[in-house]
């Protein structure tokens, strides 16, 4: 690149698929068999490869003939594009948990009696357990309260506890829909 070039540059809009084919690439060392590999015709490649060294303002690959290496540059901006590509893999994964109602943030308050507080922490262990990637936020408050919340949206579900005349203690479980 030269001096003129590397002083005029647009901020660069980096896209994942230029990162991906940047790695490819640089993987394979071979503009035809990363072609092959992302299953594209290598010129779109060439040109792919060519707006990302311009868009950064260096250059990834000296080039001689069929034969490409890594420059210094494509070294160093090789390992971030790899950890770049492997975050979008992390987030997409967590959008899909997300979908699936497997994370995500699932807000409960609770309003029960000391006599139960022990099978509740046993009961949200057990969820945390089987559901790592959910953050559960509990608050304590009135029976009252907790209802109230409940109907407004402002949390997930709620747990109470009432003594009746007739039965000993028991939890009540009721989220939005289910009464």
């Amino acid at each position: 690149m030269d001096t003129r070039s590397r002083n005029n540059l647009a901020p660069a809009h980096l896209t994942l698929r230029q990162l991906s084919c940047f790695v490819t690439v640089a993987e394979e060392q071979h503009f035809r068999r990363a072609a092959a590999r992302l299953h594209i015709s290598q010129p779109p490649l060439t040109q792919r490869i060519q707006d990302l060294e311009r868009d950064l303002g260096v250059q990834l690959f000296t080039r001689t003939g069929n034969r490409i290496e890594l420059t210094e540059a494509g070294r160093l901006i090789l390992a971030e594009a790899k950890a770049t590509l492997a975050q979008a893999d992390r987030l997409q994964a967590m959008a899909l948990r997300m979908r699936q109602g497997e994370a995500g943030t699932f807000r409960v308050s609770v309003g029960c009696s000391a006599s139960l507080i022990q099978s509740l922490r046993e009961a949200i262990d057990a969820f945390r357990r089987d559901h790592p990637h959910i953050v559960f936020d509990q608050v304590q408050t009135t029976c009252r309260s907790a209802l109230e919340e409940l109907k407004q949206g402002k949390i997930d579900a709620c747990v109470l506890s009432m003594r009746t005349r007739r039965s000993r203690a028991f939890i009540e479980w009721s989220s939005p829909g289910t009464g």
